[in-house]
């Protein structure tokens, strides 16, 4: 059973999440919903490696909760299961891989750094030896991040190529805005934008909560 939504609750999708239009010249409509929010840490009902929907496959929100709404810090998407796409994730978090951010300073909007991570610069393997030195404390920052997490899974069925797409159409949405939904976005990301004789589509998104700089709609052009 599916509580309502809260930092702590989450709600069932419903049926039925693809529409097409009647016309040959009608755009395609995808719905998107948002199920969640789940955590990383945390109880069995609210624990995303303990959800049934973590054997699922789609769209995803790494976010946090702030005052006037959830933040967005990650967009991903997988042709895998959640579950193993996010264990690759706790791999990189733990590992140094991936840069760890102040807690306090996230809920905020703002992504101060405690560590700088290692995954997107050449060479940066031989920073290894200083993340092992500083072991515990990047491990108390670590904990203390992902308690805070709160993740939203969205599983349309789609082929891989339109969830790709619907990812990347979300960050360009979100670096778009102004203030702290922007912040949020590491521009170092890159992301799958648009190939060629790709068609239009339109997409639809149904959120149990408030999703902070997120559209009801979103048009992805050709």
């Amino acid at each position: 059973m599916y509580p309502s939504c809260s930092a702590n609750g989450f709600q069932r999708p419903t049926d039925g999440n693809v529409e097409v239009g009647e016309g040959m010249n009608q755009m395609i409509e995808h719905k998107v919903e948002w199920i969640g929010p789940f955590l990383f840490i945390g109880p069995k009902e609210q624990n995303l490696f303990l959800r049934p929907e973590a054997d699922r496959r789609g769209i995803y929100l790494w976010t946090v909760e702030g005052v006037e709404g959830y933040l967005v810090h990650y967009v991903g998407q997988t042709a895998q299961s959640f579950g193993v796409r996010f264990q690759q994730h706790i791999k990189d978090q733990l590992s140094g891989v991936y840069s760890i951010y102040d807690p306090s300073d996230l809920v905020e909007g703002k992504p101060t750094k405690r560590w700088e991570g290692m995954w997107w610069k050449a060479g940066a393997w031989k920073r290894t030896a200083d993340f092992i030195n500083n072991l515990m404390e990047h491990s108390k920052w670590n904990f203390e991040l992902l308690k805070i997490y709160r993740i939203f899974l969205a599983p349309p069925e789609h082929e891989s190529r339109i969830l790709e797409r619907i990812e990347a159409a979300i960050v360009d949405c979100l670096r778009s805005k102004e203030g702290v939904v922007a912040s949020m976005q590491d521009p170092k990301i890159r992301y799958r934008w648009k190939l060629k004789k790709e068609a239009s589509f339109k997409v639809r998104f149904v959120s149990p909560c408030s999703i902070l700089g997120l559209p009801e709609e979103l048009l992805i052009r050709a």
